[in-house]
């Protein structure tokens, strides 16, 4: 018990000292990122249909239902936990590299769909499978992708990777 008693003692003044009221002016510029070490992946949001939980008597949560990513060849990359509980609204962000990929998941009103994405670095990916997402007003309907029904799901990419977009067919 002594000698965690003196552990204790001596942290405290550890850390007392080290947070001395004292400041000297070492440096005049603020410190940013590594130029060096540039961000070479981009990031998926994917808000899929989402599943009902009850909480109790009266409440109620929504999580987003999981997702599958392939990239080009057909191949999975990632099966996305879309959520991190049963209580937890918010879509998981993930980090992918550059490419193009296939996203297989749940859209509220169509089922399971295939909708192609194209991941830049340094830039997020969004798309929107739950209904009633909106673009901002005066955005050209061009600059949108949609689904069948002229739903808006997200941006338009100006990449483009047609055999992605036609195949491949056995995705699960």
């Amino acid at each position: 018990m002594k000698w965690r008693n003196a552990v204790v003692g001596v942290t405290v003044m550890l850390a007392a000292t080290g947070c001395s009221t004292t400041h000297h002016l070492a440096v005049t510029q603020p410190v940013g990122p590594d130029k060096l070490k540039v961000a070479r992946t981009g990031t998926l949001e994917v808000y899929t249909a989402t599943e009902e939980y009850a909480d109790g008597d009266n409440s109620y949560s929504y999580p987003h239902t999981d997702y599958l990513v392939y990239n080009g060849r057909g191949q999975k990359v990632e099966c996305v936990h879309n959520h991190l509980g049963i209580m937890d609204e918010t879509p998981a962000l993930t980090e992918l590299p550059p490419g193009s990929y296939m996203v297989v998941a749940e859209a509220e009103g169509y089922g399971r769909v295939r909708v192609p994405v194209v991941i830049e670095p340094n830039r997020k990916t969004v798309v929107h499978l739950e209904r009633g997402w909106k673009a901002p007003e005066n955005t050209q309907a061009s600059d949108l992708v949609h689904m069948l029904d002229g739903q808006a799901i997200g941006w338009r990419s100006e990449t483009v990777n047609h055999n992605l977009i036609s195949g491949p067919s056995q995705l699960n």
